[in-house]
């Protein structure tokens, strides 16, 4: 990316809006990695009052808060001329039909499913968890930067002893024979730091018919140092 196309991205501010800390410090690491500047914002009032006193060029709500729901907040900001044009995505965990109806009667552009599960008794290794979180940063910063996707689908699934992640999109895809010209895209890296855990990194891609990353680490979180 040229440094034109890079200023421009740091002039593009994105609202986020959750009041699940974990969840807006993800969204705000992979946003910013992505060369966006983010207003990250708990509470969904003072994102109202923020929005209102300085209207961002896109906001990322969660539907279910506490005091106003994603949808209200939504339907408040289309209702006031100041706040009216702002694009306005919904980012939940469900994949209700309901929901996304709703999503779109009260104005947004978009509803984005993660379909993501949250195992509440299950603690990643640091390393594991290190790892996991730069293949999934490194993916979706070549998705947005690079690849053409309109959809993206991560899996997690879990065994005693390994734990595998899988990113699917929909992209232009590439050619798997020319990885090894590909670092600059972070690829290289990702084969580096499955092999530093004794995992196993499987790309799987085809010119227009989109990408699939598979890592598999063991939950033992012991680094490799051979």
């Amino acid at each position: 990316m040229n440094k034109k196309a890079e200023t421009a991205l740091s002039e593009y501010e994105i609202l986020v809006v959750d009041d699940d800390s974990k969840s807006l410090d993800l969204l705000t690491d992979l946003i910013i990695s992505a060369g966006y500047r983010v207003r990250a914002i708990r509470d969904p009032l003072l994102a109202l009052e923020s929005a209102l006193a300085s209207p961002p060029e896109l906001m990322l709500l969660t539907v279910s808060m506490q005091g106003i729901d994603g949808f209200e907040l939504c339907q408040q900001l289309k209702q006031d001329r100041r706040t009216i044009d702002i694009p306005i995505l919904f980012v939940s965990s469900s994949d209700d039909a309901d929901d996304r109806v709703r999503g779109f009667q009260v104005g947004s552009l978009d509803y984005i499913s993660t379909e993501l599960e949250i195992w509440d008794n299950t603690i990643f290794p640091p390393q594991v968890s290190i790892v996991l979180f730069r293949v999934v940063q490194a993916t979706l910063t070549n998705v947005s930067r690079h690849a053409s996707a309109s959809h993206v689908r991560v899996e997690c699934q879990l065994s005693d002893q390994m734990v595998s992640l899988s990113i699917e999109d929909d992209s232009v895809g590439f050619d798997t024979a020319l990885i090894e010209n590909l670092s600059s895209h972070g690829i290289r890296g990702m084969y580096e730091r499955a092999g530093s855990m004794g995992g196993h990194l499987q790309i799987e891609s085809k010119i227009n018919a989109g990408t699939t990353i598979k890592i598999s680490l063991p939950m033992n979180g012991h680094e490799n140092h051979e």
